[in-house]
């Protein structure tokens, strides 16, 4: 579930962007950047392992790559308190030749609410 509110409360007063999908004329991506602009979440159980969960974001189809510059999160409170207790976060690659790879790091408890790709690297250089 995609929620507006912040991800822990008294963060500083650094400009926020999230992404959404285009509802009229005068809205864009995220810091007028289309690569920053991931459209759709899709969440559900392994259709070959039952213990677990394939994640799949997708991005703004009008966009080239991925930002290289920038961290793409998955927060998730598990526990209702509105604050992040695990998060992924995925730092892609330059392009070249039209492929990028990606970094996944795993994070929880106070980790997680990190603005930085920090705790546990689950992948390294994957490609897609």
């Amino acid at each position: 579930m995609y929620d507006a509110r912040p991800a822990e409360p008294n963060l500083d007063q650094q400009e926020r962007s999230m992404s959404n999908h285009f509802t009229g004329l005068s809205l864009g991506p995220p810091l007028g950047d289309q690569r920053l602009d991931l459209c759709d979440l899709y969440a559900f159980q392994s259709p070959t392992d039952n213990n677990r969960t394939a994640i799949i974001l997708n991005a703004n189809p009008n966009a080239d790559a991925l930002h290289p510059d920038a961290i793409y999160r998955l927060n998730i409170d598990t526990d209702g308190d509105y604050l992040t207790d695990i998060a992924f976060s995925y730092v892609f690659s330059k392009p070249q030749n039209g492929r990028q790879t990606v970094n996944v790091f795993l994070a929880t408890g106070s980790q997680s609410r990190s603005a930085e790709a920090v705790d546990t690297v689950i992948t390294v250089n994957g490609s897609f």
